[in-house]
């Protein structure tokens, strides 16, 4: 695979490994940059942004997923910083719909932490489409009921995780996330690329996420392959419950859902 941009002969094995990565997945394209004692030693990048085949260039942007997590939690601890919040402040004092059906106790710490028992969304949503509206996602939430109680395990609060941190923030702040986000890390550190709800001109120098048909049936009989790997530990005795994978990441309809 034919890789455009530039490498430190040093960092030669980087671009070695990303042109191997885009021979073996399905059509596609992506990028590696590299700083080592701030001087950018890799900035290439290669293969297809879309189905159409269009080239992937120097500033093509592309879904990032649960690295926003990161950034989220990096935007409450600057309000910590600030003293506009403390992470033992109970959730419910800055977003009181919040504060019922067991949840009245739970802190910024533990929304930070996945310790807040709120991450089945296979049980908030009807359909995944129901993630694309914000208060939508953050009125079921406030409605929730923790599935397990709050601060006695962490939990991975995969799809949850955003809501209930960038609400709080909303809340403190009482300007939209992805404006948070904007003025308090992207412009400060001239980040080109990062947001949350993305505007309509960077937008279309995003890259499509592609998913082949072959990997939307796989998604669709997840639910069902970790519930038939679940009996078989039951009869084993193991202490895994698989099927909190399905609850946390399998919201109905995934598979059909359009990134």
């Amino acid at each position: 695979m034919n890789l455009q941009g530039t490498v430190h002969p040093d960092f030669a094995p980087v671009a070695r490994a990303l042109s191997r990565q885009l021979r073996r997945g399905p059509r596609g394209g992506a990028a590696v940059c590299v700083y080592h004692h701030g001087e950018k030693v890799v900035d290439i990048w290669g293969g297809v942004k879309d189905a159409a085949g269009t080239p992937w260039q120097a500033d093509t942007m592309s879904v990032s997923f649960s690295t926003t997590k990161g950034v989220t939690a990096t935007a409450m601890h600057l309000l910590v910083d600030r003293g506009l919040v403390d992470y033992d402040d109970p959730v419910a004092k800055f977003w009181p719909e919040f504060g019922r059906e067991g949840k009245e106790h739970i802190t910024i710490r533990h929304l930070l932490c996945h310790q807040a028992g709120l991450y089945r969304i296979c049980d908030l949503i009807d359909d995944a489409s129901r993630m694309l509206d914000w208060q939508h996602m953050t009125d079921a939430l406030a409605r929730a009921k923790p599935a397990i109680p709050p601060g006695s395990a962490s939990a991975y609060h995969g799809l949850t995780y955003g809501w209930l941190v960038g609400e709080v923030i909303q809340r403190i702040t009482g300007r939209p996330f992805a404006e948070v986000i904007q003025r308090e890390i992207a412009q400060p550190l001239e980040l080109d690329g990062l947001y949350v709800g993305t505007p309509s001109e960077p937008a279309a120098r995003a890259a499509a996420l592609l998913v082949p048909d072959s990997g939307r049936r796989r998604m669709a009989g997840l639910e069902v392959q970790l519930r038939r790997a679940q009996r078989v530990f039951s009869v084993l005795r193991l202490p895994v419950d698989l099927r909190r994978i399905a609850d946390a990441l399998m919201p109905p309809n995934i598979e059909k859902f359009e990134w």
